[in-house]
């Protein structure tokens, strides 16, 4: 029968810190494996995740060593609690990075293991950073899973749809030969759109992302069909997850949906934002549902979409503290724009370098013109005791004069012309601020 679930912060504050740092002896584990009714493992990975996790520790290379299979199972005795709440201790163990969280998420993915396989082995493959595979996984699985939700769906299983192997999974009932599909030509079709260089190579980089999870995928599927381990929904539905699973599941991923689009009007009122249309909550929301804004998101919106999503971005109440549905990961180019709609009071100025920012293709040119902007109006506000409303024709002006000031001085030509180049290339940008404030 269910025995176990996945805890919750609460439940794991709870744990003692003895508890937790007692170390795991053959005996200690047989016992959370009895007690978490798992007996489907081999001898082999026994004493495989006995020598691993004996101090309660995974480190990255005892991790990389795992297959996808000891992944998974690894995951049905990690961070469990008991049906009454109660956190067990012996299921608690520290992952040496986050890098490895990604790695983790891949059993919970889709009802389809091979295709589950599939981005386990290309992630492995793509050898990313901390910070990519996090955005890898994201982009995966459509954003990070509601726990909430995950230990709804598995509190309302039957305890034999339970113990047959039913577990949450962010595509449940899902074609994933379809899913590859319909992924890829949305990616094809943002790729021919852009003209953004920067998002350009977002989009390459999930496109042949994608291409080899289908390429692993299809090579599984061959493999299992030939050594006849295992049916697909190629060939046959999948008994585990069948119909009253799947309606379970839509069940559950609607009731969260309006669930979700409370809380986020509950966080519009609580950050006082009200100037946004039903369509710009949807699409702030679907956006920032994953904790994260990808230069792929940032793409389409508008100046004036952008100054309103930013209302929603690294926020703090009125009483000074930080809220923290408020905190979002975003890309490089996207934390720029960010930082140009609020740069300054005057939003024909604001607009001007979000423009000027959009256009440029390079991160180390945009923060090279970004840059001496930021320092100067912070320089100005600083010489002020109250909040004023700079005048930024004379901030320009004031720049542009420093750095003529610096190209007098110069004496070589690498220095000369450094200097010449910015000196016209803040001057083009007054021109454009003074064409764009005929029009505001």
């Amino acid at each position: 029968m269910q025995v176990s679930r996945t805890s919750n912060s609460e439940e794991i504050g709870r744990i003692k810190i003895a508890d937790f740092e007692k170390s795991l002896g053959k005996g200690e584990f047989d016992k959370l494996l009895d007690k978490l009714d798992i007996d489907d493992i081999s001898k082999e990975d026994k004493d495989l995740f006995l020598s691993i996790l004996f101090d309660k520790k995974v480190t990255q290379k005892e991790f990389h060593s795992l297959s996808y299979e000891q992944v998974k199972k690894l995951t049905e005795f990690s961070s469990k609690s008991d049906l009454d709440g109660n956190a067990m201790a012996g299921s608690f163990f520290i992952f040496e990075s986050l890098e490895i969280a990604p790695y983790l998420a891949t059993p919970h993915i889709s009802d389809d293991e091979n295709y589950n396989k599939a981005v386990f082995n290309t992630l492995k493959k793509l050898n990313l950073s901390q910070e990519e595979s996090i955005s890898f996984i994201n982009e995966v699985m459509e954003g990070a899973r509601d726990i909430d939700e995950v230990r709804t769906f598995e509190n309302r299983l039957t305890d034999e749809q339970y113990n047959s192997g039913v577990r949450y999974k962010t595509y449940i009932g899902y074609d994933m030969q379809e899913l590859l599909s319909n992924r890829l030509a949305n990616l094809e079709e943002g790729l021919f759109k852009t003209d953004d260089e920067i998002v350009k190579k977002d989009y390459e980089f999930y496109i042949g992302a994608y291409n080899q999870i289908k390429n692993e995928y299809n090579a599984i599927n061959i493999e299992s069909k030939l050594q006849l381990e295992q049916y697909t929904r190629n060939t046959r539905a999948n008994p585990i997850y069948n119909a009253d699973v799947i309606n379970l599941y839509n069940t559950l991923t609607k009731e969260y949906d309006q669930k979700e689009r409370e809380e986020f009007e509950q966080l519009l009122e609580k950050l006082d934002v009200t100037n946004l249309s039903e369509s710009e909550k949807d699409l702030f929301r679907t956006i920032l549902e994953d904790d994260e804004f990808s230069n792929m998101e940032m793409d389409n919106l508008s100046f004036e979409q952008m100054k309103k999503i930013s209302q929603l971005i690294s926020q703090w109440d009125s009483n000074g503290n930080f809220v923290d549905e408020t905190s979002v990961r975003y890309a490089s180019k996207t934390a720029a724009l960010l930082t140009t709609v609020n740069a300054s009071d005057d939003d024909t100025f604001n607009k001007a370098l979000f423009d000027k920012v959009k256009q440029m293709d390079d991160l180390d040119a945009i923060n090279n013109f970004l840059s001496p902007f930021l320092n100067l109006i912070s320089q100005k506000l600083k010489e002020y005791d109250e909040i004023i409303n700079l005048n930024m024709d004379e901030v320009i002006n004031e720049l542009i004069e420093q750095l003529q000031e610096n190209y007098d001085k110069a004496e070589n030509n690498e220095t000369i012309n450094y200097y010449k180049e910015k000196i016209e290339m803040y001057s083009e940008f007054k021109e454009y601020y003074n064409e764009l404030k005929k029009f505001s």
